[in-house]
């Protein structure tokens, strides 16, 4: 007999994209509990896009420090069910001493004894997607999930009104087709090279398309830089959006090129074409990091031999990258990208 949980709690207190891949957890407790009350356990930093999410009930902030206040915060809210993706030895104790009755996480870390039931299954190897890992502990508390697909971002009609605004007084030109770059990776993987970026958008523009660039506000200099170098017409936005804002600003492009990190994975829950740049490394392959579309291209170095990471990038040329990104493009504004001519850019 499948188990009944009526009041579930899951915690991703880590990054953007890992919480991103982890919200199938929700459409799967949406399906087998549909009168459950659904909470998820976040850092304020991504909190602020996860509220209001139709399948998310309730967000509870946790930033780290003491376990007391969160530990009585837990205990007032009765769950009777934490599914934990990613914790914490805070976050473990506190769940713990909150006496939550049944408590499902993996079974590799020091703290996993803190936990009722426990998944073995190594994530390091990448044999699975990373929303895949988080919906199997599911499983092991004997669910009969559905497969894992992508969970759309709702974006508000108020947001997109902001986000035109802000744009048109950066003086980003849409007058063709907009690609948004966003060449940092916030440490989560190994980063295609800046000049790459500033290939790819000088390609970009000799065939038609507005370019953007964004970035965190740590990385507003950095993406700045890249969009000089790029050249007028293409703007650096970098530092300027909320999560909220930035999910609203990828809706209206109509391709978005990135590295393997969170912004990648929101640009896809919001249904604009994505274009990925991974290494060819177990730990950061795309079997596990992969966005979850339909509509994507995956780029990994085609030169395995090199060695250092930037060498192995530069294995990603800007021209098959601009190539996708234009066919993207087609499909959505027919006739609007002219064909590649050789003599905008030279051989890349």
């Amino acid at each position: 007999m499948q188990r009944h949980f009526s009041n579930i709690l899951v915690v991703r207190t880590d990054r953007l994209g890992d919480v991103l891949l982890t919200l199938p957890v929700f459409a799967a407790l949406m399906r087998l509990f549909p009168d459950a009350r659904r909470s998820f356990l976040l850092q304020s930093y991504t909190a602020d896009l996860i509220e209001g999410h139709p399948l998310v009930d309730e967000v509870i902030r946790f930033d780290g420090g003491a376990s007391s206040g969160l530990r009585e915060k837990l205990k007032r809210h009765e769950f009777d069910c934490a599914v934990i993706a990613h914790a914490t030895w805070t976050i473990a104790w506190s769940l713990f001493l909150s006496r939550i009755p049944v408590r499902v996480g993996t079974g590799y870390r020091p703290y996993s004894f803190l936990f009722t039931h426990r998944r073995y299954e190594h994530r390091h190897t990448a044999e699975r997607h990373e929303s895949e890992y988080c919906v199997n502990l599911l499983r092991t508390l004997g669910l009969d999930t559905p497969p894992v697909e992508g969970v759309p971002i709702p974006v508000s009609g108020e947001t997109l009104r902001e986000v035109a605004a802000a744009v048109s007084k950066a003086g980003l030109s849409m007058e063709g087709p907009l690609v948004v770059l966003h060449p940092g990776s916030g440490g989560s993987s190994w980063a295609w090279p800046v000049g790459r970026f500033v290939e790819l958008g000088r390609l970009l523009i000799a065939r038609g398309a507005s370019v953007a660039l964004t970035g965190s506000k740590p990385e507003t200099e950095a993406a700045g830089r890249c969009a000089q170098d790029i050249g007028s017409p293409a703007v650096s936005l970098a530092g300027l959006f909320t999560l909220k804002q930035l999910a609203a600003f990828f809706k209206m492009a109509g391709a978005v090129v990135a590295n393997s990190t969170g912004p990648l994975h929101l640009a896809a829950s919001v249904g604009t074409p994505v274009i990925g740049l991974y290494p060819d490394i177990p730990p950061m392959t795309p079997r596990r990091w992969g966005p979850l579309t339909e509509t994507k291209r995956i780029f990994t170095p085609a030169h395995a031999a090199w060695r250092s990471p930037r060498e192995r990038m530069m294995g990603i040329s800007a021209r098959e990258v601009c190539e996708a990104a234009c066919g993207f493009l087609e499909v959505a504004h027919a006739g609007s990208v002219r064909p590649f001519d050789d003599r905008d850019m030279g051989e890349q």
